[in-house]
This record gives structure tokens, sequence and C-alpha cells, in this order.
């Protein structure tokens, strides 16, 4: 949990910088991208961790069935990602409303700066957690290899 918080933290951190830089150079990239694909984003991002999420599970039932081995932390990380994910397209949607409320916006000082940020540290985390995917991934790979290679000699 505490590497969660971690992880959050550090997309915080490069989202202030990120945002900052927009704003300094005078850009609406950032914002006009999140506006308008984040959600879209997220779920195929959601697809794509969901199909590697069952590849993953089914090759450590494998590697359960033939070592023993006891993958159950794993999968309740799996689960924790996927539940991660949505929160986030959920929390999405509810910032973007938000972020176009003229009542908040008349009644809120910097209140769209503070939604900008938040969408911003969503989408990097969201990356994150894909990036995190893609290493289970290989790390799979490379220990399968292993035991293939340690099967032959």
């Amino acid at each position: 949990m505490s590497n969660t918080i971690l992880k959050i933290l550090a997309s915080l951190g490069l989202a202030v910088i990120l945002n900052g830089l927009e704003y300094f150079l005078k850009s609406d990239f950032l914002s006009t991208f999140i506006e308008e694909d984040l959600v879209g984003l997220l779920l195929t991002l959601l697809a794509i961790n969901t199909a590697t999420s069952t590849v993953i599970s089914s090759k450590l039932e494998d590697i359960a069935q033939r070592t023993g081995a006891d993958f159950s932390d794993v999968v309740k990380e799996i689960k924790f990602s996927l539940i991660e994910q949505i929160v986030m397209i959920i929390l999405s949607i509810i910032l973007l409303i938000s972020l176009k409320s003229s009542f908040l916006l008349q009644s809120i000082d910097h209140i769209g700066f503070v939604i900008n940020l938040a969408l911003s540290t969503i989408l990097i985390y969201s990356i994150e957690i894909l990036r995190d995917t893609g290493v289970t991934i290989f790390d799979i790979i490379i220990e399968l290899n292993k035991k293939d290679d340690g099967e032959e000699e």
C-alpha cells in the first residue's frame, strides 16, 4: 500500500511539473488532450490491462501447478490494479463534469487548475499501472525461460 501511495505522489509531482510547464509556456495541449481524450484513453488502458492480466493469471496458474508456488498475493495485486483503474475512470468523469461547471469555476479560486492537476495525475498514474503490468509480463517471461533452460540441461 505504501508503494501505491509513493507512486501516486510521484505521479502528482510529475503532474505539477507538466501543468506548470503548460502554464508558463501558455499552451493548452495537455488540458485539451485531457478534456477530450482522457476517459477514452483510460478505458483503452483498462481493456489492455484486463487482457494482459488474464494472460498473467493463466501463466501464474500454470507455474503454480508445476511448482506448487503460491501466487495469491499477485492475484490480489492484479485485482487491486483493475479496481484502481475503474475508480480512476469514475473519478475522471466526475472531475471532467466539475471542470465544465460554471458554478464551481466562478465560486472557487483556481479550481480549474486543481482539477486539471488531479486529471493529469490520473493520466500519469494510469500510465504507471500500464508500465507495471508490462514489467510483470517480462518478469514472468524471464522466469519461464529460466525454468525451460533448467529443464533442457
